[in-house]
């Protein structure tokens, strides 16, 4: 696609035949036109990138952002510049609405992200149901573990492929300690 819009783009600019074809070292005549088909074959290479190539990367942007939660931060952007140009009250209407939109957004966010977090948790639920164990795992270490964690058959997590808990070391109850001093081997 870059390519195909850059051909496009720079079809549009004008070679300077004349001034590539002079023969004069040092010739002062062209250089205007060589100054404008470098500005304009610059100006091609901006646009066709500002059109094909992110400016920012994927994932960048808060993944659980919605029109609606857009739309209610330019609300608080506009009565905050409301408020700060009249002297930041705090009291009275503009500051009452201030606070009010402040505090839909702030409720909106955390909406969203429980929603996200219930979805998530749906999903692991299900795969848990369906005991598909791969699947699960791959979700699980893609939201909450460190990429160099990878788990044994047990759900257990292993640091460089050593399980941090070795099953056949587990005691009653299940490895479970509740304070050093119970732990014998602790000392």
């Amino acid at each position: 696609m870059y390519r195909n819009v850059l051909c496009n783009s720079l079809r549009n600019v004008n070679l300077p035949l004349d001034a590539l074809q002079c023969k004069d070292s040092g010739c002062q005549r062209h250089n205007e036109k060589l100054e404008v088909y470098y500005n304009d074959s610059v100006q091609s290479l901006d646009d066709t990138a500002a059109e094909c190539v992110l400016s920012v990367k994927p994932g960048v942007h808060k993944f659980c952002w919605t029109p609606e939660l857009d739309e209610l931060k330019q609300q608080c952007i506009d009565i905050f510049t409301l408020w700060a140009l009249i002297g930041r009250p705090r009291s009275g209407c503009i500051n009452q609405e201030r606070l009010r939109c402040k505090y839909q957004y702030k409720q909106a966010i955390k909406s969203a992200m429980q929603d996200i977090d219930r979805q998530f948790n749906d999903n692991l639920y299900e795969k848990l149901c369906k005991k598909d164990e791969v699947s699960f795992c791959r979700a699980w270490r893609k939201r909450f573990c460190v990429n160099n964690l990878k788990p044994n058959f047990q759900f257990q997590f292993s640091t460089r492929g050593r399980a941090a808990i070795p099953p056949r070391r587990l005691k009653p109850p299940y490895g479970l300690i509740s304070h050093p001093q119970q732990d014998t081997s602790y000392n």
